[in-house]
């Protein structure tokens, strides 16, 4: 695979925009993941709020991400999909966001449409194995920031779909 192949015009202009680049300074929740194999670390902070349900009549509350800051050191790959992470989870309930590393992971391997529209210029990565995790890895902070939010806040059934009108 040729090197421009992977690192598309598109996927630099993301890396570039910087959404969502530095800590945040009231984050509910942090994560740092580590990359072994090539060094790439992510750290993700994220603020939630509480919403109602659409339904007025339901008592059904909903726990969304309000803001995702991040700090990457590592590859343009990780940065760009940081960059995606920051601008896409935004208005997203939690429940839509737990698994979605694998979720990704799986669509670079099968080939099949990625979660979010936004993460389509990633499909060059497909061919290079060894770089999913590069793709992967903010998105793996993301689950784990979730994961050490207080157990209240998590869906009790995080296997539902993603949403990918998105």
């Amino acid at each position: 695979m040729i090197s421009g192949d992977l690192y598309q015009a598109a996927m630099i202009e993301t890396a570039r925009r910087a959404g969502g680049h530095g800590r945040l300074s009231r984050a509910q929740a942090s994560a740092s993941v580590d990359n072994p194999l090539c060094g790439d670390r992510v750290i993700v902070d994220i603020r939630t709020e509480t919403v109602s349900s659409c339904d007025p009549s339901s008592p059904v509350r909903l726990r969304r991400i309000v803001e995702v800051g991040h700090d990457v050191r590592g590859c343009l790959l990780c940065e760009a999909a940081a960059v995606v992470l920051a601008e896409q989870a935004p208005g997203c309930e939690i429940e839509s966001l737990l698994g979605l590393h694998r979720i990704i992971e799986s669509a670079l391997r099968s080939g099949t449409a990625f979660p979010w529209s936004a993460l389509d210029l990633f499909s060059p990565v497909a061919a290079a194995r060894s770089r999913y995790r590069c793709v992967t890895l903010p998105f793996e902070a993301l689950h784990e920031a979730l994961m050490t939010m207080d157990p209240a806040c998590l869906p009790h059934d995080s296997s539902r779909p993603i949403d990918s009108s998105r």
